[in-house]
């Protein structure tokens, strides 16, 4: 086994590390009349190249430890912000049916039944955009259909122009906007609505 993989899986307690990190220097960088206090002198004279072999490791296996703490931080932020910009233009690029699927959530519900194999549906969970919601399914019309929801992340950056609307409340949209959303829903979504 690997010393990193040593160190990630915590076989050695970091407070034992700490603890001789501690000691080591303490015993190694004390001025004389410390070490004479303590009554390890001989011990020093003895045993003063471990103490400072100790000191080299144990410090060495600390650097580590936090080095790995600091990769860790610093790859959640960054692929954090990796999956945003993922996410962000994904919503940017969808396609008609991407748009018209992705519509029903903003006006019928935060579920709802899709089929699984419809290449819009799949398109959208390949995205991360949305995600089957439940693990039990049902036919409909000869197809399997599942419920599915929008990831927080991506129902928190949508924007209604992404999906082909107008910039404003969807409560206030006019007839003729209501009227083109109706005529522009995908067939799955007709066929499927329960309304």
């Amino acid at each position: 086994m690997s010393l990193l993989k040593i160190i990630e899986t915590g076989k050695v307690s970091n407070t034992l590390i700490i603890l001789i990190v501690i000691v080591s220097s303490t015993l190694l960088f004390a001025n004389q009349e410390f070490i004479i206090r303590l009554k390890m002198v001989e011990f020093m004279k003895d045993y003063g190249k471990w103490v400072g072999i100790a000191f080299l490791v144990s410090s060495g296996f600390l650097l580590l430890v936090i080095l790995s703490y600091l990769w860790k931080g610093l790859s959640a932020i960054w692929y954090g912000w990796k999956y945003d910009k993922l996410i962000v233009d994904s919503l940017n690029t969808l396609d008609p049916d991407e748009q018209s699927a992705l519509r029903e959530f903003i006006f019928n519900a935060s579920t709802v039944a899709l089929p699984l194999t419809n290449p819009a549906v799949a398109s959208l969970v390949n995205k991360r955009i949305i995600y089957q919601a439940s693990s039990h399914g049902g036919m409909s019309y000869g197809e399997i259909c599942f419920n599915y929801t929008m990831t927080s992340k991506a129902r928190s950056m949508l924007r209604l122009p992404m999906i082909g609307l107008p910039n404003k409340d969807p409560n206030d949209l006019n007839e003729a906007e209501k009227l083109f959303i109706n005529n522009n829903r995908p067939a799955f979504i007709l066929k499927y609505a329960r309304w």
